[in-house]
């Protein structure tokens, strides 16, 4: 009995393995956003509506790898340094495969 329940799993990881190998030849549909700050503030970056949140500092910059390729929408909000108001703009774009989309705050 557990000579049989150690040759079925044995032929379970087999077949399993085989449908991976053959996944994973195919070619992944993503690319890359790149967010860089060169302002004197730091902001907020906010990526489709809170797919991805965080705060950027002046003059640094973020790489998100293996993002899917697709409409972007990234609002960014600035976090001090105003005076009356943050400074709040809107970026969009579309990532292709193997692409990337950048983004320059100003």
């Amino acid at each position: 009995m557990l000579f049989a329940t150690i040759i079925m799993a044995v032929t379970m990881v087999a077949l399993n393995g085989c449908s991976k190998d053959e996944d994973s030849g195919k070619i992944k549909e993503t690319g890359t956003i790149y967010v860089e700050n060169l302002t004197s503030d730091p902001y907020n970056v906010n990526i489709n509506n809170g797919e991805s949140v965080f705060n950027l500092q002046s003059g640094y910059y973020r790489t998100l790898s293996d993002c899917q390729v697709g409409y972007y929408k990234i609002v960014v909000k600035q976090l001090s340094g105003y005076i009356l108001y943050p400074t709040e703009k809107t970026y969009t774009g579309t990532l292709t495969k193997g692409g990337t989309l950048t983004v320059s705050i100003r």
